[in-house]
């Protein structure tokens, strides 16, 4: 809304006292109109989609490197390693991150 003099309204609605419905629906609608025009639903959509998608592939590469890598059979370790305060989940991505960016160069 920076670059515009259009700012959305509040409106007080109440459903019990039946008012404010139909100005809130009105200013919905101008709304989705104002950001049709401005392309800011683009905007959203298009940030969405990236986010999606980074979190798609965020899921793959931990998957790949869980089943590949044998950090599965690790991970237990380090659970009650965090459990009983000689690790933190910090400290265990420090250490072994060069090992796993390692083991990955070799792979590729």
């Amino acid at each position: 809304y920076r670059d515009s003099d259009y700012s959305p309204p509040v409106i007080e609605t109440s459903v019990t006292e039946k008012t404010g419905i139909v100005e809130a629906v009105d200013a919905i609608l101008a709304h989705s109109e104002f950001l049709d025009k401005s392309r800011g639903i683009d905007h959203r959509n298009k940030k969405r989609i990236e986010d999606d998608i980074r979190s798609l592939l965020n899921y793959k590469v931990t998957g790949f490197i869980e089943r590949k890598l044998g950090f599965t059979d690790r991970m237990d370790a380090w659970v009650e390693k965090i459990i009983r305060g000689e690790e933190t989940p910090y400290s265990i991505v420090e250490r072994f991150g060069d090992e796993i960016f390692e083991r990955i160069r070799k792979i590729s």
